[in-house]
């Protein structure tokens, strides 16, 4: 839906809420952590982080995070804006948007 918000179809808050609304019924037993996951133990429920000891977990929910794709050509990331996070489909849409208006005078 990031498509949708950078061609002014869809506002930022149409599609995406802060986390924290989602879990505030869950607060007492929820923990958002931002860290290098190095590993997984499903059996043990055990999630192994970068300089920190196993964590338990009864429930675990993993955002692998997303990079664009220029298919071998590195330099068409300074010339061709990735679309995956909010921010990203922001500035497409003030870009589309400046190349439309009229400038002021």
């Amino acid at each position: 839906m990031l498509y949708q918000v950078a061609t002014s179809g869809l506002a930022p808050t149409d599609i995406a809420a802060p986390i924290r609304d989602t879990l505030y019924k869950y607060k007492k037993s929820t923990r958002v952590l931002m860290e290098e996951v190095t590993g997984v133990d499903a059996q043990q429920q055990l999630v192994f982080i970068q300089d920190e000891p196993p964590l338990h977990y009864d429930y675990l929910i993993l955002a692998t995070g997303a990079t664009s794709n220029y298919f071998g050509h590195p330099e068409w990331e300074s010339i061709s804006p990735g679309m995956k996070t909010l921010a990203d489909s922001l500035q497409v849409q003030q870009t589309i948007l400046g190349a439309l208006m009229p400038p002021f005078t």
